[in-house]
C-alpha cells in the first residue's frame, strides 16, 4: 500500500489551512482586509514662528521618492498597496531643516503601527521640538526629537 499520495494530500491541506488561519486572522483588524491594502504616508510641515521648509528625503527598499522641500502648513504624502499574506514594506526617511534632523522610520508592518493608521492614513507632523506620530488615542504624541547637526548639511547614505 502506497501512503506518498494520502501524505501529499494531507501537507496539501494543511498548508492551506495555515495560510487561511493567517489571512482571516489579519482580516480581524479593519485597517487589514483580505488581498491587497492600500496606505498613505503623510509628511506634515507645522513650524510655527518660522516660514522654514522642511526637507524630507523619503525611500524603501524598492522606491526612492527623492528630497521633497515641504512649505509650512503644506504636506508631501504617497499611496501604497500592500498584500497581508507577504507584508515586508518599510518606508524609511531622513527629514531635516535649520533647527536638526532626524533619520525615522514612516512605515513598516506591525500590528500596533498599523492599528494608529486608521484607514490606511499614516500621519508624521513636524513641529519646532520634533517629530510627531499620529495616535488614535491622544492625538499627534512626540515620537522623535530633532538630532543637532552643525555645518553645510550633506544627505547621508540611508541604508
Amino acid at each position: 500500500m502506497n501512503l506518498a499520495p494520502n501524505v501529499t494530500k494531507l501537507l496539501l491541506v494543511l498548508t492551506f489551512c495555515t495560510a487561511w488561519s493567517l489571512v482571516t486572522t489579519w482580516s480581524l483588524d479593519p485597517d487589514w482586509e483580505i488581498g491587497i491594502n492600500q496606505f498613505t504616508v503623510h509628511i506634515i510641515n507645522v513650524f510655527t514662528g518660522t516660514n522654514e521648509t522642511l526637507e524630507a528625503h523619503c525611500k524603501s527598499k524598492d522606491d526612492d521618492l527623492g528630497v521633497r522641500h515641504v512649505a509650512v502648513h503644506n504636506e508631501f504624502n504617497w499611496s501604497f498597496h500592500i498584500s497581508p499574506i507577504f507584508a515586508k514594506t518599510k518606508f524609511y526617511c531622513h527629514m531635516w531643516w535649520s533647527g536638526g534632523e532626524k533619520y525615522l522610520d514612516v512605515f513598516w508592518i506591525d500590528d500596533d503601527f498599523i492599528k494608529n493608521c486608521r484607514e490606511g492614513q499614516c500621519r508624521w507632523m513636524s513641529r519646532n521640538d520634533g517629530i510627531y506620530f499620529f495616535n488614535l488615542h491622544g492625538g499627534y504624541l512626540l515620537a522623535h526629537k530633532w538630532e543637532p547637526w552643525h555645518g553645510k548639511h550633506i544627505e547621508k547614505k540611508m541604508s
